[in-house]
This record gives C-alpha cells, sequence and structure tokens, in this order.
C-alpha cells in the first residue's frame, strides 16, 4: 500500500518547504499525494510536484497525484501544463477537461 501524503489548503512558498520535508523522509517508497484539501498552488509548489514526479520516476517507484481541484488544474494550465504531466488519477484528469 502506498504511503499517503496530504497537501494542504494552501501550496505556497511557506508551505512547500514543510512538503518537500515530508517528501523526502519517503523517498524510496510509492507515495500517493492527496490534493483534496488543496485550494491555492503557487508556481514553487507545482515545481516541487513536477521535482518530486520525476525523482520517483528515476528512484523506480510509484507516486501518484489524487484530488486535484479545478483551481489548482487551472494553474497548472496557466503554466501551460496539464494534469498529464504529474500522472494525475484518471478522474482528476477527466473534470479538469471539462
Amino acid at each position: 500500500m502506498d504511503d499517503v501524503l496530504k497537501l494542504p489548503q494552501t501550496l505556497d512558498v511557506a508551505a512547500v518547504r514543510a512538503v518537500r520535508e515530508d517528501l523526502l523522509v519517503r523517498r524510496g517508497k510509492a507515495v500517493t499525494i492527496d490534493a483534496s484539501d488543496l485550494e491555492r498552488i503557487g508556481g514553487l509548489g507545482i515545481e516541487l510536484l513536477i521535482s518530486a514526479k520525476r525523482q520517483w520516476q528515476n528512484d523506480e517507484q510509484a507516486l501518484q497525484l489524487v484530488g486535484l481541484s479545478d483551481p489548482v488544474l487551472a494553474a497548472f494550465s496557466d503554466l501551460g501544463l496539464d494534469a498529464v504531466t504529474l500522472d494525475v488519477a484518471e478522474t482528476d484528469l477527466e473534470r479538469g477537461t471539462r
């Protein structure tokens, strides 16, 4: 079973440090990032999630992002990214294409 990391309501500069530390503790294990409470995300938060996804791929471990809200998907889109970049759960991806 994957380890679950629940993201805070806002993933801004202040929260990124704590989430980064939480991710580092879980490195080497399959992780599910639960973004169901996340309402706002800044560029640094998006960068952290992309970096984590790439690191887990390099480590040959699973990292999945679930529960993305429409505003968070819009933040990705504003930066020219889509949910596929992070391999989010299919239900979130479908919701983001409405």
